[in-house]
């Protein structure tokens, strides 16, 4: 399994999951949004943006089928994420990538039904 990517916040956690809950795979047409990245915190408070398939693989057990393509997306959603100056991270661990990742504008938000792949309770 490819390593997960341990990250610097430089905002406040809460405005990291939201954001990442708006970034994956979208339906336009039925308004539906998967969210492809979680924000992790580990045991001795690191935190990690992962593939939600990288999520259960580490914490569950499941999910051992994480492709290239799932690594390239999460590559760019953090390449965004520092570039929107959200968080830090190495960036030599990120790969380049040409991949489009829909972001659902906050404002569209309402409109929309977000499906997480994760339960995963932040507070």
């Amino acid at each position: 399994m490819d390593s997960i990517i341990k990250v610097k916040l430089l905002v406040d956690e809460k405005i990291v999951i939201e954001t990442l809950n708006r970034i994956g795979i979208a339906h336009e047409k039925s308004r539906i949004l998967y969210p492809s990245c979680i924000l992790y915190k580990s045991e001795n408070l690191d935190y990690y943006i992962m593939h939600f398939k990288q999520y259960y693989y580490l914490v569950k057990n499941g999910y051992d089928n994480i492709t290239g393509t799932d690594i390239t997306r999460r590559n760019a959603i953090i390449w965004n994420l520092c570039n929107w100056k959200l968080i830090t991270c190495d960036m030599t661990l990120i790969t380049e990538h040409n991949i489009f990742v829909y972001v659902l504008p906050f404002k569209e938000k309402r409109n929309w039904i977000i499906k997480s792949k994760v339960n995963h309770k932040y507070d």
